[in-house]
């Protein structure tokens, strides 16, 4: 594997184009859906099919700004900007934070869920015995 989950990038973009371009025709009728409910149909289900399984993936930045770029278009495409708008401009307004920020936002929140488990939890005490040697034998975190 090796770090290695471009394909599975790709699957969860193409994966989440397809949610979205679904859910687009709710709003066909009454001339499309407002920007903002577009991105909470968006946060609510395309992110987390096209962000699956990332609190244990470490991306690397190619596949990051692949999802950051797939995000912009996304968020142009809901404001009816064109192509050419500025990345902040395309996800600033209506309020989407980075790809890196989200999926960070996940692992810790994933962290949180494992250290409110009980003490006798296998996943709690494999959790504790590597940040104990991550942070006194100085391995690396991926090791």
């Amino acid at each position: 594997t090796n770090n290695k989950f471009t394909e599975h990038v790709k699957q969860g973009i193409s994966r989440g184009k397809r949610k979205l371009f679904s859910l687009f025709g709710l709003g066909h009728k009454s001339g499309g859906l407002p920007p903002l409910l577009a991105i909470k149909l968006y946060n609510s289900f395309v992110i987390p099919t096209m962000l699956y399984g990332d609190q244990i993936i470490n991306y690397n930045t190619q596949d990051l700004e692949m999802m950051e770029v797939t995000q912009r278009e996304i968020g142009r495409r809901v404001q009816f900007f064109p192509s050419t708008a500025s990345n902040p401009t395309s996800i600033m307004p209506v309020g989407l934070t980075t790809i890196k920020s989200r999926i960070d936002y996940d692992k810790l929140l994933m962290f949180f869920g494992i250290l409110t488990l009980p003490m006798t939890n296998i996943y709690k005490q494999l959790l504790m015995m590597r940040l104990t040697s991550f942070f006194f034998q100085g391995d690396s975190w991926d090791s």
